[in-house]
């Protein structure tokens, strides 16, 4: 092996690591609005497959913890993520009509933000909820395998 070919090797690692993938890159502060504006375009075209997944794995979840002592707050977490979803559901219906932006504002940005917290809040809330006593490591273990057989078979 040459020096050459040692060079082209140690080019090729260097770009394809996953150090190079978490590198910061640097964007010319004239293109920062576009580049924003396409990751937030990315989003709404993603939202239909978000509300999808959500709300299928809300149902295994309603399905699984149908008899669970505290069926009203799960009744109650499962409509509300509903709601959510509708929202996001329309909301991006709405984008995907719109034409593409070349900027995004921060406002869209803080939007997002508070779309994602809404719903990392309600599924961090469903453990506390379904767990008995909120002893999550000895509660777990008996709960998970009498709801999973029947649901399996």
């Amino acid at each position: 092996m040459g020096q050459h070919d040692t060079n082209k090797l140690k080019s090729f690692e260097a770009r394809h690591t996953i150090a190079s993938v978490l590198a910061p890159v640097d964007v010319p502060p004239d293109q920062i609005g576009s580049v924003r504006a396409s990751q937030l375009d990315s989003i709404d075209r993603l939202g239909v497959i978000l509300v999808i997944t959500n709300l299928l794995n809300a149902a295994v979840v309603l399905v699984l913890f149908s008899t669970a002592t505290k069926t009203g707050l799960i009744g109650l977490w499962g409509s509300i993520l509903c709601m959510g979803c509708a929202l996001l559901f329309l909301r991006s219906i709405e984008g995907q009509n719109k034409p593409k932006r070349s900027v995004r504002s921060n406002v869209a940005r803080l939007k997002y933000t508070l779309i994602s917290l809404f719903f990392g809040m309600l599924w961090a809330a469903l453990p506390i909820l379904v767990l008995p006593g909120g002893d999550m490591i000895k509660a777990a273990p008996k709960i998970m395998p009498e709801r999973m057989i029947p649901t399996a078979i």
